[in-house]
């Protein structure tokens, strides 16, 4: 059994299809289960989710305030049951390929411990054409320097096993900048994380993408990612990297590998002490990220912004 999390927010535009294909998994819609959170959207999004509940018993809508897209991920992380074999995130706004499922389950269902999977992403336009680019050139570089700076994957690409959902659930957390970092991060330093270059998901790009790809060039996709990177900086207090590095020494220290815990102590520690500073601009491993990520990493570490 496979349950899929959720979270909706003014989706009504692309809700019918994004649920319809998942729906139509290759695995059985009798094998699913679709936990869904809206987000208090004031569009008709409950209306399209009021209709596929009632006609579906694998299907449970739950409504709450607004907590944007981190927060309300979060909580329906806090109030799955743990009677599925495998979890998955889903957006509101995709078309997943029939075998997108059932390819992350031939993966992951090898593995005994906490495991997180990850595939790739075909882009495609708001009318569901490709836009021949794909979200992943190539595996990422995991380390905790490239975590940290922001390397990721996208939440509606990962499947994950019980093992990992009861990690998640059990985390004690003080700030979380979005689940599926989050999910990633904790799975690097404990469990395990498997990438599937085969794209089984068609990720939708349009104006009003939370998070999306950033070669769209409209203004209005441009003042977005402006106040996206203006809330990164200066009123990421809740979320920072410190609070993010002290989350993750908290809940799993005794488990950490010497050289990731070391890594976190020196953010938690860094913005007092000009020598950790410089330790964390010049290492090594950074240089594996995107140019522009580098460079905004560098510069609110500087800034103590990080």
């Amino acid at each position: 059994m496979v349950t899929i999390l959720m979270s909706t927010y003014n989706g009504s535009k692309y809700l019918e299809q994004q649920i319809q294909s998942i729906m139509n998994q290759d695995i059985g819609i009798n094998n699913i289960n679709i936990l869904i959170r809206d987000d208090n959207s004031k569009d008709d999004t409950n209306t399209i989710l009021k209709r596929f509940e009632n006609q579906n018993n694998n299907i449970n809508v739950i409504n709450g305030e607004n907590l944007g897209p981190a927060y309300s991920f979060w909580e329906l992380i806090r109030k799955v049951d743990l009677e599925s074999d495998y979890y998955a995130f889903s957006d509101q706004d995709d078309i997943w390929l029939p075998d997108k499922i059932s390819s992350a389950i031939k993966v992951v269902q090898s593995y005994e411990e906490p495991v997180l999977y990850y595939c790739n992403a075909l882009y495609v336009d708001k009318s569901g054409q490709s836009l021949e680019r794909y979200a992943l050139n190539k595996e990422n570089h995991l380390s905790v320097p490239t975590l940290m700076a922001g390397v990721t994957a996208l939440g509606c690409t990962m499947i994950f096993n019980k093992s990992a959902m009861k990690i998640f659930k059990a985390a004690q957390l003080t700030g979380i900048e979005m689940h599926d970092r989050t999910c990633y991060i904790i799975m690097y330093l404990i469990g395990k994380i498997v990438y599937d270059k085969t794209y089984h998901i068609h990720y939708r790009q349009h104006d009003n993408n939370v998070i999306g790809n950033s070669e769209n060039k409209s203004l209005k996709r441009i003042m977005k990612r402006f106040k996206q990177s203006y809330a990164l900086w200066f009123k990421s207090q809740e979320h920072s990297a410190v609070i993010q590095a002290n989350d993750m020494l908290n809940n799993y220290s005794s488990m950490l590998r010497r050289e990731d815990r070391e890594y976190l102590e020196l953010i938690s520690t860094y913005k007092h002490n000009l020598r950790k500073k410089f330790k964390l601009i010049f290492d090594h491993n950074i240089k594996h990220i995107e140019k522009g990520t580098r460079r905004s990493y560098r510069l609110r570490i500087l800034l103590n912004l990080f």
